[in-house]
């Protein structure tokens, strides 16, 4: 039997080639999709792919994101980097301008300018500056390491070294900066002008370093006035003429004496000199002169110099020219330019026809038609050396010439020359004391100390006591060894008279103690007497040059030589007169109170306390300790001695040094800290003692007052004006402060240049309470930044105002006493530089 056949099935496709189907498919899509796209790319060329992450790093346009890196490679000779971008279709057009700039953005510290901090944590970004000016497009861009900078892009040659973003500034306004620089022989900087101040500068501009130290004759003086110029410095750029700007390349002076013009010289000087290159040639504390080079010609030392051409009428045939050297002193450094850069020259004009240009230099001459001229003899010399200073006062009025052996060479001899102008002190009596011996000596037991200065004990020094004599026909003086000598010998030549006065014997007085006036020795203690078992009494002999100070109106307190005082306000340690180091002396003290006799006082203190001390009553005097001062205008004019709480309020006992403060109207209120975003105001009684503010009243003296815990509002104002102030350069920032004896009256609200861009334009507000003391006649002191100077007559100086002033500038009002009517809005002031030193005694009584 037949079988029966099945019918056959087809074979399905295996599974296994659905693979390459499914592979063929996505490498046609993707080839697909990258023809679609390439025309969606962008190529950036750059040094560096350092930072950039493929799929992460974002092109961005104002913040939006309009694509993202998606490959980097190396060019064909390996030099650069090609970073293609891939751009969102929508924004080709705006990516592929001719002409768009490329940039990275990255955190940026420099110390013009912090930038880019928000790409510390996104990572870097790549900015696109488009170019809007043109409709061709490209697909490669160069990628720049910058922002963008638009302006003027000029050359500067100089032979310095200058730091990169140095701005360059147009009466103190920065106008560009440097941004780039290459060496080639000397320094080739280039630097950008910005579009708004290109009108500023052109063929005629003239480009100088502004030095942060500046050295002259007065001393050292150090401005600053930003951060920036104190660490990159500065260029100052002024356009002398109106003319068209065409150039591209400007010389960078190093100094103003490059330009000046200016006529050639030549010195004879001396190795010992110690003189340089560049040394200045001073008249009146101003440069007018530089040594340009020292050479030897035939065993001459010739410095080769320039006189500016405008100090050229100092010159003659009789011209002297005098070496400077240092003086060193407690009250300062003399000549203290030879200190930084050696020793100067100065220049005495005679006048005269100028016919040669070869001059002497000489040290120390002795011009014999104007100085006195005598002898002092002596058996040690000590420290005193040629020229060391003959004093007065402290105030020196001669030198010494010379000394030598006399012919016995027992004795030396000095001769010293005194100025004529002081002839009047001296005389057949006149006295002469050394001031540079043994500072302390000590035998049997007997302590002497000889000291009038550091001045005189480092460079030795003579001290002159005169008489009231008026003849002189000797020329041979004794120079004694120290002015206790000399005071013993003027206390038995004085005619006096004598003055009995009673003291407690707590209080410790000695004989031959010295009695002062104004720091003035007007006599002596005498001899001193026990009278009873609390009280003692003392012979006053007062010299009668001063018989018209002691009257029934006079008291004395004793006075120690060393004055030593803590309290919350801190430590107060004086040495007052180290000539009665160990005694002491009493004063004389006269006030309007009449007494019966005269009276010796343990200290001031107790004199005044029972003259000029007050009540006041505060409800609350929290913070107040004894020492807190009393202030007028943040000046002391009192201290707390006493505190006394009770249950509803505290009562205090104050010391008023000036008995103007305890009229009635006089109102007193607590200084409490104040500390907010805006001000910062009595600070330092968030550690210290609250001090007491008082505002003077107009009434009769009384002696009880009711305190307010803080300044009552009724002393402010709300209102006031606006004053123009012109300028040459602006130190100045918007909200800086504006002073009147160092109290805020208003501030800067605005700061511009004038239409021609000649002067700086400042708008001062002065509030409404404050506008009386505005007047026609006042002057506007600029008081910005900080500035050190040594002088060379007298103390370093470090003057810094406040911390106001330090940061934002800031401008002080001084009205004279003889002021002319109110000011008003139309009125134009000039800010001027230099604040005179004696300001604070200029004090006028503005109704």
């Amino acid at each position: 039997m037949n079988e029966i056949q099945k019918p056959h099935k087809p074979k399905l496709i295996s599974l296994v080639w659905l693979i390459p189907v499914i592979i063929l498919i996505f490498v046609g899509w993707t080839e697909y999709n990258n023809f679609i796209n390439k025309k969606n790319k962008i190529t950036l060329i750059t040094d560096t792919a350092n930072g950039f992450k493929i799929d992460v790093t974002p092109l961005e346009y104002r913040g939006v994101k309009i694509g993202k890196i998606t490959d980097l490679s190396l060019t064909k000779d390996l030099n650069h980097t090609l970073i293609t971008v891939m751009i969102e279709k929508k924004y080709m057009p705006l990516a592929t301008k001719q002409g768009n700039i490329f940039w990275i953005d990255k955190p940026r510290v420099t110390i013009n300018k912090v930038s880019g901090l928000n790409t510390i944590l996104s990572g870097y970004k790549i900015q696109l500056s488009p170019n809007f000016d043109t409709n061709k497009t490209t697909y490669k861009f160069k990628l720049y390491e910058n922002p963008p900078l638009k302006g003027y892009f000029i050359k500067l040659h100089t032979t310095s070294h200058i730091n990169l973003y140095t701005p360059i500034l147009y009466k103190g306004v920065k106008i560009g900066q440097i941004i780039d620089k290459k060496f080639n022989d000397n320094f080739i900087l280039t630097a950008i002008i910005y579009n708004q101040y290109k009108k500023f500068i052109n063929n005629s501009s003239i480009f100088i370093k502004n030095p942060i130290l500046k050295v002259d004759s007065k001393g050292i003086n150090l401005k600053i006035n930003s951060l920036s110029s104190a660490l990159l410095g500065s260029i100052n750029v002024s356009t002398p003429k109106k003319e068209k700007l065409t150039k591209k390349e400007f010389t960078l002076y190093n100094s103003t004496d490059e330009i000046i013009p200016k006529k050639p010289i030549l010195l004879v000087i001396k190795n010992e000199y110690n003189l340089q290159k560049n040394t200045p040639i001073i008249y009146n504390s101003q440069k007018i002169g530089f040594i340009k080079s020292i050479y030897l010609n035939k065993n001459k030392l010739i410095a080769k110099s320039y006189i500016y051409n405008k100090y050229g009428y100092l010159l003659s045939d009789n011209s002297i020219f005098l070496l400077q050297k240092p003086e060193v002193s407690i009250n300062g450094v003399k000549n203290i330019k030879s200190v930084v850069f050696g020793n100067f020259i100065s220049i005495l004009p005679h006048s005269g026809k100028l016919t040669k240009k070869i001059f002497n230099v000489y040290e120390n001459p002795i011009n014999k038609e104007n100085s006195i001229l005598l002898s002092l003899y002596t058996n040690s010399l000590h420290s005193i050396t040629k020229n060391s200073k003959v004093y007065y006062k402290n105030i020196p009025i001669g030198r010494v010439i010379d000394y030598t052996l006399t012919k016995n060479l027992r004795q030396i001899k000095i001769d010293i020359a005194i100025n004529k102008k002081y002839k009047s002190l001296i005389n057949n009596y006149s006295m002469f004391y050394d001031i540079s011996s043994e500072l302390i000596t000590l035998k049997n037991m007997n302590i002497k100390v000889n000291f009038a200065g550091l001045n005189p004990l480092i460079n030795g020094g003579i001290a002159l006591v005169t008489t009231p004599h008026k003849q002189l026909t000797k020329h041979n003086f004794k120079l004694y060894s120290s002015y206790q000598t000399v005071e013993k010998i003027k206390k038995l030549k004085y005619s006096g008279f004598t003055k009995t006065a009673y003291f407690s014997n707590n209080i410790k007085l000695d004989k031959n103690m010295n009695i002062e006036y104004k720091n003035q020795i007007i006599g002596f203690i005498k001899n001193i007497s026990y009278k009873d078992e609390n009280t003692s009494i003392a012979k006053l002999f007062i010299y009668n040059k001063y018989k018209k100070l002691i009257s029934n109106h006079s008291r004395f307190y004793k006075k120690p030589a060393v004055k030593f005082q803590a309290n919350f306000n801190g430590i107060d340690f004086k040495i007052d007169n180290l000539t009665s180091l160990l005694k002491g002396s009493i004063v004389l003290y006269n006030t309007n109170k009449t007494f019966d006799t005269l009276n010796i006082y343990p200290t001031l203190k107790t004199i005044q306390i029972a003259d000029n001390s007050i009540k006041i009553t505060f409800h609350n005097a929290q913070g107040v300790k004894i020492g807190s001062k009393i202030e007028y205008k943040d000046i002391a004019v009192g201290e707390v001695i006493d505190i006394k709480p009770s249950e509803n309020k505290t009562t205090i006992t104050a010391l008023l040094y000036n008995k103007d403060f305890s009229k009635k109207g006089s109102v007193f209120y607590l200084k409490q800290p104040i500390v907010s975003i805006n001000e910062i105001k009595n600070a330092s009684a968030l550690i210290l003692p609250v001090n007491i503010g008082v505002e003077k009243g107009k009434g009769k003296y009384c002696s009880n007052f009711i305190g307010y815990d803080k300044k009552p509002l009724f002393l402010d104002a709300k209102y006031g004006k606006i004053f123009t102030i012109y300028t040459d350069i602006s130190t100045l920032s918007i909200n800086a402060p504006v002073y009147y004896k160092n109290i805020p009256i208003g501030k800067i609200v605005k700061i511009s240049l004038t239409k021609d861009a000649q002067k700086v334009k400042i708008y001062a507000f002065i509030k409404k309470p404050y506008l009386k003391l505005i007047r026609k006649n006042s002057k506007f002191y600029n008081i910005s930044g900080v500035e050190m100077k040594f002088s060379i007559f007298g103390s370093a100086k470090i003057k810094t105002n406040t911390l106001t002033s330090m940061l934002k500038g800031g401008v002080l009002v001084v009205t004279p006493e003889k002021y002319s009517q109110k000011a008003n809005e139309n009125d134009k002031f000039t800010l001027i530089k230099n604040l005179p030193e004696d300001w604070q005694d200029i004090s006028p009584k503005i109704p």
